[in-house]
Formats: structure tokens, sequence, C-alpha cells
């Protein structure tokens, strides 16, 4: 695991990893990943997320059969997943902004959980970790695979573990070409 890396450090090293050494990951990293993604920023404090551990063979199964490669619904299961030791499920929850901003509390809740979960990147990044983001599965399927609580509301898979490969530094637009000044 090494040393602390700085914040612009971990920024800059995370990678969407999609290989995973089988080596399970502590626990105690595990818990700081997912406590990082609680301090994330939140609209109004309310914290609109859930993180689901899905650990049992079966239901990890059932989770990664609601995913799809590509821009298609038909492509197949995003089938790497199996080698991530650990895969969270990150619900929001946007009745508890919506109770402060009313309809519009719904996409800031999901601006929320996006916070937390690229919160949740860095900080497994910071200790050593890959990880991957996963928004391409059908989120009603997985509701139902996990037999969640109503209000949960599935938006992204999170897959943590040590890394199989060197992810190469993807390509970024220079901030000039993304910098727009007034």
């Amino acid at each position: 695991m090494g040393g602390t890396v700085k914040a612009l450090d971990a920024i800059r090293a995370r990678r969407s990893v999609r290989a995973y050494k089988p080596d399970a990951v502590p626990e105690d990293v595990v818990m700081d990943v997912l406590d990082a993604a609680r301090w994330a920023p939140t609209s109004g404090n309310a914290q609109p997320w859930t993180f689901v551990r899905v650990r049992e063979p079966e239901a990890r199964s059932a989770l990664i059969a609601t995913t799809y490669g590509g821009y298609a619904r038909t492509a197949p299961e995003q089938a790497w997943l199996h080698s991530a030791p650990e895969l969270i499920l990150v619900c929001v929850e946007p009745l508890r902004t919506m109770a402060r901003y009313g309809s519009d509390g719904r996409a800031y809740a999901r601006l929320d959980v996006a916070a937390a979960v690229q919160t949740m990147l860095i900080a497994a990044t910071a200790h050593g970790l890959g990880s991957a983001w996963v928004g391409g599965f059908d989120a009603d399927e997985a509701h139902a695979a996990l037999q969640l609580a109503p209000d949960a509301e599935p938006l992204a898979i999170v897959a943590l573990g040590w890394s199989a490969e060197d992810v190469a530094e993807p390509y970024r637009l220079p901030l000039t070409d993304v910098l727009q000044e007034r």
C-alpha cells in the first residue's frame, strides 16, 4: 500500500482498471474507501447515497448479468467484473434531497452521488487500488436482482481491487480546450 499520496497525485494517477489480481482487499482499506465517499460534498447535506457491498457469489453474478458493454443494452455483460474482489453498487435516494429542494432535488441528488463515486475512486487510488466506475447496466434489473429498498435507485457499480495490469494514462483534452473565461 505504500505511503500517503497527495490528493492531486491520486486524481492524476486514477485509472479505469478492468483486470484485477485475485487477492482480497483488506477490510480496513475497503471501509476507508467507503468512508471517504461519505465525505463527498452534498446538496443541503442530504447525503442521498447508499453503498451496497456485493459479496455473495450469486448476488455478484446477478449484478454483473445486468451490465452491458458499449452503447447498446444488447451487448454482452462486462465479464471482467468477475475478476474484481470488491463490487459496490452505489444507489441514490433522491427523496432525501427532494424534501429540501423539491423536484430539482432529483438532479442534485444524482450529482451528489457522482461526487461520492469520484471520491471513492480517488481514495482507492490513494490506497494503491485499481478501480472502475461502471454505468452501463440496467438499474431496474440490478434493483430486482439485489432486492433493494424501494427508494434506492442504482446509479453506479464500482469495482475495486489490486490491478493486474498497467493501465496507460488516458488522453485528456488540454485545459485551454475546456476552459472558458468571460
